[in-house]
């Protein structure tokens, strides 16, 4: 039963803190046919001051936000309709003073989501040492399990969140839920006996903000922290170990997002990143954020850390629902095996997704421009790509070496279950041989052929082919993010063909990564005259329809939140021009495009074009950006696209087609079109054009262009014959 209490919340705010949090909580719903869960905001419900202890006075209490649809009715306690995942957020305060009240604007962020959200105060050093602190958090997580039902929480996905001291408890509670039960005890006042240790449920994801990683590190005699830990570290040195997080991180720990301020004096952010690269290393799926110039209490109130903490819980507990891929399972490092570290190019087994209960083994080239040069000096927090090839494709060695040349390490994997011919070397240099010889592996995949991406959808998973490249690709990422020589906050993904479309997809899937190039490959191959189209209608009913939803990139775009480029040409039939419009459409922002009339379809014209290196430059190291272009507006057969660039534009064309029937025959005319300031300007007879687009060209020789209008329905039956 609910315990409630009369202690007031909004009349201890300040002016001040109570325009902050009018801030943080307003925003407009939105309404939409199909409502996507990780746009549409709802109504916030709270229920405040509920007893979740027994500890005296406010420390014990929480605040519950609910999401209103989760509720049955106003008056009474609410029923379970629809599962949510949950979150406890603890405040921070240097473990000495704050309150729940404090994070109102982030519990009520998190609960418009549709995340219940449980936010409360603990005991107070110094009044109440270490380790009190933990053991409140314990107890509010089993007090938010013996809730569930009541507050249709899923269990399965429940999380902490906290900043500063509440950054540190929120990590330190759930890093060491798998540790042995001598190091739990030692960070908490329970004995070892107490019925409560097998109440706590598992924390499933952390978000911490600011948060203090390692008190190791203090000066040993350094008195600063006693009102917290009771003494020095030369007095309390187990002590100090047992509050450290850094201490105990360890490959069953959680997924986390760490954020933190560049310019934090206060909570210096040397710690956070040591705990990320312990956790990296350990293979665990670790997130960080690092704002540049931001001090301690402005990285709390800045948006970034609000949204990053969204977007955080969002990936790991809502996309899971939206997809047949969890990034809980495949976010974490998997086991490897190397082939082969004393070559220029690398070679290794990695497990993927598994058959029969096995894990599949999956081959992979890796590069660095330190293994290319023969110099590990040169391997130090390394950008990294990853490349996904196309269909009869393979993992390709002069792609690797392509980048690994540009300074990136580079991973390409067979997603085939094959493994190809070791490469060749002359005098140092590559010997290319696209069409090396590959065998099949002993415990390889399925293979890329039409059964395998099509048929076979319905029942398991484990036979389809899209289920296991796309999952294999994101667990190659998780591999390279725990290798020491990368920077894991600085990757990215191109894929070609096939590869383009695992692209989207896995983008729309893992936002680890900072910038994604999908070329050729996209959505909507169920609709309009891709050739994969037939292979696709020929299903039964359900099963097609169930290939659509979870394999078609069309159902996976609008959720994409790494920054993407895509990369086509105006006449191919795999992925046909009014497709790759409507799925640059899809994702919300951060995307640009560059068609190119008559642009070839193959592996190495796919890697070929050097927007592809500028733009996953301009996003990992933060190189110039390549010019953005608005869509088209036409009056009277005058066209005008507005666009910003930090390169001067060298020049613009106007490519249109008159033509109609299958765009893969039509062809296109070209014309020259006028730069004046920041608008492209060009006259044309668009009455009788039955499409067009306009292309940018800047001084450096990088093109983009604007999306192809279609003024006709190429999505058509007609016109799909």
């Amino acid at each position: 039963m609910l315990m409630r209490t009369n202690v007031p919340t909004t009349d201890r705010m300040s002016p001040r803190i109570l325009a902050i949090i009018a801030v943080w909580v307003v925003g407009g719903q939105t309404c939409l046919a199909q409502p996507n869960p990780l746009t549409t905001k709802v109504a916030v419900k709270c229920l405040a001051d509920l007893k979740y202890s027994d500890a005296e006075g406010k420390a014990g209490l929480c605040d519950v936000y609910l999401p209103k649809p989760a509720l049955v009715s106003e008056e009474q306690s609410p029923k379970v309709t629809q599962k949510r995942p949950a979150v406890v957020i603890v405040h921070g305060g240097a473990w000495m003073t704050g309150d729940k009240w404090t994070l109102e604007g982030y519990s009520r962020l998190l609960a418009s989501h549709g995340i219940v959200v449980v936010t409360i105060n603990y005991r107070l050093a110094p009044k109440h040492k270490f380790p009190r602190q933990v053991d409140d958090v314990r107890q509010a997580l089993i007090w938010t399990a013996q809730h569930a039902d009541e507050f249709a929480i899923d269990l399965e996905r429940l999380g902490l969140f906290g900043y500063s001291a509440g950054g540190h408890l929120s990590t330190l509670v759930a890093m060491l839920a798998d540790e042995p039960a001598a190091t739990q005890q030692a960070a908490s006042e329970w004995k070892a006996n107490d019925p409560r240790w097998n109440q706590v449920p598992t924390v499933h994801a952390v978000c911490a903000g600011g948060p203090p990683c390692d008190f190791r590190t203090l000066p040993i005699d350094n008195t600063g922290m006693s009102y917290f830990l009771g003494g020095s570290r030369r007095e309390k040195s187990d002590v100090y170990t047992a509050a450290s997080p850094t201490a105990h991180a360890s490959a069953g720990d959680p997924p986390m997002q760490i954020i933190h301020g560049e310019s934090d004096f206060m909570v210096p952010i040397a710690s956070s990143r040591s705990l990320r690269r312990k956790l990296l290393n350990a293979g665990c799926d670790v997130r960080f954020l690092a704002l540049a110039g931001q001090g301690h209490m402005v990285t709390f109130l800045d948006p970034r850390t609000r949204q990053a903490a969204l977007e955080f819980f969002q990936s790991v507990f809502i996309k899971p629902s939206l997809s047949v891929w969890d990034m809980r399972r495949l976010g974490r490092s998997p086991q490897a095996t190397w082939i082969d570290q004393a070559k220029p190019i690398r070679e290794l087994i990695y497990k993927g997704e598994t058959v029969d209960g096995v894990p599949t083994d999956v081959f992979a080239f890796y590069a660095t421009p330190g293994s290319i040069a023969n110099d590990p000096s040169l391997d130090k927090n390394l950008p990294c790509v990853v490349l996904v090839h196309g269909g009869g494709g393979t993992a390709f060695a002069p792609w690797v070496w392509k980048w690994a040349k540009r300074g990136y390490a580079a991973i390409a994997m067979d997603l085939a279950g094959h493994r190809p011919q070791s490469p060749k070397f002359d005098a140092g240099e590559l010997v290319v041989d696209m069409r090396a010889g590959r065998k099949r592996l002993e415990n390889g995949g399925p293979n890329q052929g039409h059964a395998e991406k099509f048929s076979s959808v319905g029942g398991t998973l484990q036979d389809d082919w899209p289920f296991h490249a796309i999952g294999n690709v994101i667990r190659a990422h998780s591999l390279v993010r725990s290798f020491p020589e990368i920077d894991a906050d600085r990757t990215a993904i191109t894929g070609i063909s096939w590869g383009g479309y695992t692209t989207c997809i896995t983008a729309s899937i893992d936002d680890r990564f900072k910038a994604a190039v999908p070329v050729y490959g996209c959505g909507f191959l169920h609709d309009g005259e891709s050739v994969q189209r037939p292979l696709i209608d020929a299903l039964p009913p359900a099963q097609r329809e169930q290939w659509i939803q979870q394999y078609d990139p069309s159902s996976h775009l609008a959720n994409c939140r790494v920054p993407i480029f895509f990369v086509n040409g105006t006449n191919d039939k795999h992925y046909p021009l009014p497709s790759y419009s409507r799925s640059f459409d899809l994702v919300p922002d951060q995307n640009s495009i560059r068609i190119a009339p008559n642009m070839k379809h193959s592996h190495q014209a796919g890697w070929e074009p050097k927007e592809i290196d500028s733009f996953i430059d301009s996003q990992l190291n933060g190189d110039l950006p390549l010019p953005k272009l608005s869509d088209a507006e036409i009056q009277d057969n005058a066209l005008q696209v507005a666009f910003s660039s930090e390169s001067k534009l060298k020049s613009a064309r106007l490519h249109l087609t008159n033509d109609k029937g299958l765009f893969r025959e039509r062809k296109w005319l070209s014309q020259a079109a006028t730069i004046e300031g920041s608008k492209i300007k060009a006259t044309a007879d668009f009455a009788n054009a039955t499409a067009w687009f306009v292309t940018a060209t800047d001084e450096r020789g990088a093109m983009v262009s604007t999306k192809a209008t279609c003024k006709t329905a190429a999505n058509t039956d007609t016109e799909s014959q």
